[in-house]
Parts: structure tokens; C-alpha cells; sequence
């Protein structure tokens, strides 16, 4: 069974002789289990799909995940290079379209 290409797809290594495709820095994240929790140095928030990704620099390389609109306004007032530790709370109330609000606690961390 053949794999479906995106258009364009496999023309760029003979477009772009030993070119190495870019792949997006860090692992992907994502909030499941309340209690879990990113440590480390808040890199910033970008605009992604229907909302926003952040990136958070933590002592085992980047992590990035989706950021709910709840988190993004927490992580609105934190710096780039503040170091920050974010715990999922887990759900809250619901949207009343089926959807339940993911809660979080977010602490900005002493300067070292």
C-alpha cells in the first residue's frame, strides 16, 4: 500500500542536494494525568493552530506543548529566561460545549 506524500514532498532532496529537513526542537508534551508538572525556563509562546504552543527549557532539553486559554493568560505576565514551574490541576468546569476547562497552577521560581 502506498504512503499518501504531501504535495511537494520528495522533490526537496533533489531540489536541495544534501539538505536536512528541520524538525521542530524540543518533544512534544501533552497534559493527561492531573499533578503533571514542566519545570524549568519559560522560552516563550508562539501562535499555533486554533490557539497558542509554549516552550519551556527544562534540564532534559525543550518541551513544548498546546496551551490552553486558562495557561496562556497565567503565562502571560512571565519573562522570557524566568524560570517557571507549571502543574496541571486538572478539569474544571465545562465550556458547555463538551468540553471541560484544564486547570493549572503556575509558580514563577527565584532567580538563581
Amino acid at each position: 500500500m502506498a504512503t499518501k506524500q504531501k504535495q511537494g514532498e520528495g522533490q526537496y532532496a533533489t531540489r536541495f542536494p544534501g539538505a536536512k529537513k528541520v524538525q521542530q526542537a524540543g518533544d512534544w508534551f501533552e497534559w493527561e494525568r492531573e499533578g503533571q508538572e514542566v519545570v524549568g525556563v519559560f522560552k516563550g509562546m508562539e501562535s499555533f493552530r486554533n490557539g497558542f504552543k509554549t516552550t519551556i527549557a527544562t534540564d532534559k532539553g525543550p518541551v513544548i506543548f498546546s496551551t490552553p486559554k486558562l495557561l496562556k493568560a497565567q503565562l502571560d505576565s512571565i519573562e522570557i529566561g524566568q524560570g517557571v514551574a507549571i502543574v496541571y490541576a486538572g478539569e474544571g468546569k465545562d465550556t458547555g460545549k463538551g468540553n471541560p476547562l484544564k486547570e493549572f497552577e503556575v509558580y514563577l521560581l527565584p532567580g538563581k
